[in-house]
């Protein structure tokens, strides 16, 4: 399938780059687009083989920006303090024009699918094994997609459909998430990640851990990639699946439906080369209620600011 990279960009200010992977001017501003190419294995990306929409350069954004809504925690505010990054629903894939200018520093885009709840055997009700190991194969499957193991015959039986839009089972949203700099990390950090609690498909509500009414039963679905150069980390908190991928291979997997679990990737203990440019391929699933969490924390430099796999609604 063919990707659309998005713009990027990156500043030096003391913090670690993210954007382009390359050189900032004397301005601090990186005024160069990502060029080179990945690693050879499987989900290595060329980036040389892939268009980039030109666009202004802008400097890190330190303060959410403008349209973003903040992360969200316990009604009684008791993480506010933990509380990171922010999210902003552009729009309906398929309803967008194609991406020009689209200018970010810490900013991420990722499409999130919205699944009428209990109308899907995956979502909604109580889901055994609440760990799921294994739930996935350990390399990315065609498209940049996860595909079902096998291994839990009544787990997750249609896979396929969470990152895949489907009429009449979900609709697709574009959605930029904000990256707070905290150090030299970013983190994004929600004890109550509902992004798409006011988009028009949205269905009846269930109540979350505050008795709010949410709109639970959504897919988070990341494609980025990012210029090793030593010592980075990434770290996923979430509920429910989360499976992370690193040139191509699973690193991260926490398959099944349970409270908020964490994994950490050292980038260092996966035998990468330095300099080269390999992909990140994050997703997620929030299927049932009544807690939803997510959390990434990064000190990674990423080399695009997401990408989007050409998805035709069926």
């Amino acid at each position: 399938m063919k990707l659309t990279q998005l713009a990027c960009s990156s500043i030096a200010s003391g913090l670690l780059l993210l954007g382009c992977g390359s050189d900032p001017d004397e301005s601090g501003v990186n005024r160069n687009h990502p060029s080179g190419s990945a690693g050879n294995g499987p989900g290595s990306l060329d980036l040389g083989e892939v268009s980039t929409a030109p666009g202004p350069i802008e400097t890190l954004q330190t303060a959410l920006p403008t349209g973003f809504v903040a992360a969200t925690g316990a009604k009684n505010g008791g993480d506010a303090g933990q509380l990171r990054g922010g999210w902003h629903v552009v729009g309906p894939l398929g309803k967008l024009p194609e991406p020009s200018g689209m200018a970010c520093a810490n900013v991420l885009r990722v499409l999130m699918r919205d699944f009428a709840t209990f109308k899907h055997p995956d979502f909604g009700g109580p889901k055994d094994p609440q760990n799921a190991p294994g739930l996935v194969e350990p390399t990315l499957g065609a498209g940049r997609k996860p595909t079902r193991s096998g291994k839990y015959p009544k787990v997750a039986v249609k896979l396929d459909d969470w990152y895949a839009t489907l009429k009449g089972v979900n609709t697709a949203y574009v959605v930029d998430f904000w990256l707070e700099p905290v150090g030299q990390s970013f983190v994004l950090d929600s004890s109550r990640f509902f992004p798409l609690d006011d988009v028009e498909s949205a269905e009846a509500k269930q109540s979350d851990d505050d008795g709010q009414p949410r709109n639970f039963g959504f897919t988070t679905e990341l494609h980025t990639s990012f210029r090793y150069a030593g010592g980075e980390v990434f770290t996923f908190r979430g509920d429910d699946d989360v499976f992370v991928y690193v040139d191509g291979k699973l690193v991260v997997d926490i398959g099944g439906v349970h409270g908020p679990t964490e994994g950490t990737v050292r980038i260092d203990d996966l035998s990468l080369t330095q300099g080269r440019v390999y992909t990140l391929d994050l997703f997620q699933a929030e299927r049932n209620p009544t807690g939803s969490n997510f959390r990434i924390e990064t000190t990674l430099d990423f080399a695009d600011c997401g990408s989007i796999v050409d998805d035709v609604p069926k």
